[in-house]
């Protein structure tokens, strides 16, 4: 996918035809039967559609919440409905207080793209069934994905997070992380991941990033396009902590990902391989010692046979 084009998508949302809503909104426990379209408007004061059912496709793209933003305990799109393409919108919609998506459920594809929340968002507990897009997303506040679940892809990328970001977040399918830049913390230490799920990491930046690297490097994909540079800020990242274990493994991997990258002369991927068997590329000590113990072995035998 080419993300050149996101970068100013924000600026093509329509401007026209702006509402402005300046009375308080509270609509709670309802349900919405049709499509509701509310592009382009402000909403000067709070909202609150706290355990209210949207059937079908919602739209607030362009929209700016000045107040707080509730949707905790929402329910997007209606599972029993298969037949109709569900869509939730919120690209460039602007969260000016703080945005609570908490308990949410979306039965659909989601877009956030280029919106921003400019204040703590909060995601907890959110379940995520179709397909999800958070590119270009600024989170000016702390964000939080505690026990949310993404059952199909979540696309964050070049997304800006810059406070403490939380993701105790199971991902049933492939998590983009593709140019984010993580101010802060970046804590996905707790997150899960299913079997076949992909991470792509191309070219993100982050302050400090906690994972559970055992875990998290079966999943993480590596190519020539950023994927070098990533593996070295891994590492990096993981002597910062302290975590020298994980660097050395981290290191490992990044070697052995190298050492079968497609263009590399013969002689450089033998050297390598030398490596990988004599000392574990120098972070697997117990390499050396069966590689000694081999060679004594071998002469010994070779003597006698003499």
């Amino acid at each position: 996918m080419d993300y050149g084009e996101i970068w100013m998508r924000a600026k093509h949302v329509l401007k026209e035809n702006v509402k402005l809503i300046k009375s308080k909104i509270k609509i709670i426990n309802s349900i919405f039967c049709g499509t509701v379209i509310m592009a382009n408007t402000i909403f000067v004061k709070s909202v609150d559609f706290k355990e209210t059912i949207f059937i079908r496709s919602v739209d607030f793209r362009g929209d700016k919440f000045k107040g707080y933003a509730h949707f905790m305990s929402t329910q997007f799109g209606n599972n029993e409905d298969q037949d109709n393409i569900q869509e939730f919108h919120f690209e460039a919609t602007k969260f000016q207080k703080d945005a609570y998506f908490t308990d949410a459920y979306f039965f659909g594809k989601s877009n956030f793209e280029s919106a921003e929340f400019q204040k703590e968002a909060y995601f907890d507990f959110a379940q995520f069934y179709g397909s999800t897009r958070l590119v270009n997303v600024e989170f000016h506040g702390e964000v939080r994905f505690d026990n949310a679940h993404f059952f199909e892809d979540a696309n964050f990328a070049i997304s800006n997070f810059q406070k403490y970001a939380y993701f105790s977040t199971q991902f049933s399918k492939h998590l983009d992380l593709y140019h984010v830049r993580f101010h802060d913390v970046a804590n996905f230490g707790a997150a899960r991941f299913n079997e076949n799920s992909k991470i792509k990491l191309n070219q993100a930046e982050f302050a400090k990033l906690y994972v559970d690297w055992a875990h998290f490097k079966d999943h993480l994909i590596y190519d020539l396009e950023g994927g070098e540079p990533v593996y070295l800020a891994l590492i990096e990242n993981f002597r910062d902590l302290g975590w020298f274990e994980d660097a050395d493994d981290c290191y490992y991997e990044y070697r052995k990902a190298k050492m079968i990258e497609n263009g590399r002369p013969y002689w450089s991927k033998l050297y390598d391989y030398v490596a990988l068997l004599s000392c574990g590329y120098g972070v697997r000590p117990n390499f050396t010692i069966v590689c000694i113990l081999g060679t004594i072995l071998g002469l010994t035998q070779l003597t006698e046979d003499f």
